[in-house]
């Protein structure tokens, strides 16, 4: 709701600070939803199955993108991106009914699967909780000083750093092209790299989940997303085409190790702690002091115009 909020806040505003000051908001607002999700999905499935569901969960990132470009792309050419904005962050509200309706803490508390399923569930939950080490639990500050915390913080952020990277790169590409495209054409040529990603997703954590095998599947797509982009970079001057080819292949790399990446903490840090609890919190408040410590960055100097 506070997203949903926060997202239609930003198309009423109408000065620039307005405007910084709801963003901000928004991504309070988001950090909460990734790590909460996190946890509903080791409630829900096992370990075996940790990888694929962290694949489809991490689907609404790309497929999002795929399917609101183009029509975002219209919706700028006709209205505006006020009332794009507006509309598309009041999108949260239709959901919310679906998700207060079939979405439990547990399967246990689930009243739209069989009884078979629901005990096959919680049964073999349990069996993977009990062979944990039941040693004593770890305080919030000792969760800080895991080392594989300080392992997957960096890669998290470098990560996040291609992600949105590789996203105004293909905007800047598209739009510098030397191509004249309609906002619709510019909203499909957006949508096609992250369509790649999802499939690439799929695989990559159906495969991961397979071998049982997580480090190897995050670097390897890693590795591809970053060799494509450099390539990407290179031929641009020469060939959009190629160019834009080399992005689609760099784009799914951050989101295809989303679900393997994702499958580490979610085995190696609850066995650490004896509960998944502590280091999804963690990580959820690491996103807030981020988003706190941005303010302490310097202001850009406007600069005078000529």
């Amino acid at each position: 709701m506070l997203w949903g909020i926060c997202a239609v806040g930003c198309g009423l505003v109408t000065t620039v600070g307005r405007f910084k000051f709801m963003r901000f908001l928004l991504g309070v607002a988001e950090s909460g939803v990734f790590p909460a999700t996190l946890v509903l999905l080791a409630n829900w499935f096992p370990r075996s199955e940790r990888a694929r569901a962290n694949a489809y969960w991490n689907l609404c990132q790309p497929l999002a993108v795929a399917g609101s470009a183009p029509l975002t792309g219209w919706l700028l050419g006709q209205w505006g991106w006020q009332t794009m904005l507006i509309a598309e962050g009041a999108l949260p509200f239709l959901w919310l009914p679906i998700w207060l309706s079939f979405i439990t803490d547990h399967p246990r508390e689930a009243k739209w699967i069989s009884d078979e399923e629901r005990e096959h569930l919680e049964t073999k939950l349990r069996v993977e909780a009990s062979q944990l080490d039941p040693g004593k639990k770890v305080p919030l500050w000792q969760a800080f000083l895991q080392p594989a915390v300080f392992v997957m913080l960096p890669i998290y952020f470098l990560q996040n750093c291609a992600a949105y990277g590789c996203n105004t790169f293909l905007t800047e590409g598209i739009k510098g092209g030397g191509h004249q495209f309609t906002g619709f054409q510019t909203g499909v040529l957006f949508a096609l790299p992250y369509i790649v990603a999802a499939v690439v997703m799929i695989l990559n954590s159906r495969h991961s989940d397979k071998t049982h095998e997580r480090r190897g599947h995050v670097a390897l797509v890693y590795s591809i997303s970053g060799v494509s982009l450099i390539a990407s970079v290179l031929v641009k001057e020469h060939s959009f085409w190629l160019s834009y080819a080399f992005l689609c292949l760099a784009i799914p790399g951050p989101f295809a190790g989303l679900a393997p990446f994702w499958a580490i903490p979610a085995g190696i840090l609850k066995q650490e702690t004896h509960s998944v609890a502590i280091p999804f919190s963690v990580l959820g408040i690491g996103l807030m002091i981020g988003a706190a410590l941005c303010f302490l960055l310097p202001r850009s100097r406007i600069q005078p115009s000529p």
